[in-house]
């Protein structure tokens, strides 16, 4: 009988730490992952009187807090980024408690050249950062 009355404390604990550990396995994960893993989506849209005319993406990318992204653009895309964009490749830097940042190259006339990037959890819903995020954005 002492080892009946022994087992319930012991089971009790057991299941204690059961509890304890399963939550730390459930919360410390998601919070990793928002903090130091993200997907970073970025598109390019070529816009003509600032409506969307044509579209580049967007792609995936995980990410820390600084990422490179090379979206695949047709030749004369590729090279009005080039010659638009401040730089090639261009940073484009979601600002901490942010979910996504535009960056506008200035183009020719009517055109222009908008960056969007989007940070999101790995479910793939909106999510902010405790720092900046940089995306080093290529097109090719």
């Amino acid at each position: 009988m002492t080892i009946g009355r022994i087992n319930k404390p012991i089971c009790a604990i057991i299941t204690s730490l059961v509890l304890i550990l399963g939550t730390f396995a459930i919360v410390l994960p998601y919070q990793e992952a928002e903090a130091d893993h993200v997907k970073v989506f970025v598109a390019i849209t070529l816009t003509k009187n600032d409506a969307g005319h044509i579209f580049y993406g967007p792609i995936q990318v995980f990410c820390g807090v600084v990422c490179e992204a090379d979206l695949n653009l047709n030749n004369r895309d590729d090279k009005r980024f080039s010659r638009w964009c401040p730089s090639d490749p261009q940073n484009v830097v979601v600002t901490a408690g942010n979910t996504l940042q535009n960056f506008k190259c200035n183009g020719k006339g009517p055109w222009d050249i908008v960056i969007t990037v989007t940070l999101r959890d790995t479910g793939g819903a909106l999510i902010t950062h405790p720092t900046s995020v940089t995306a080093i954005v290529t097109a090719s």
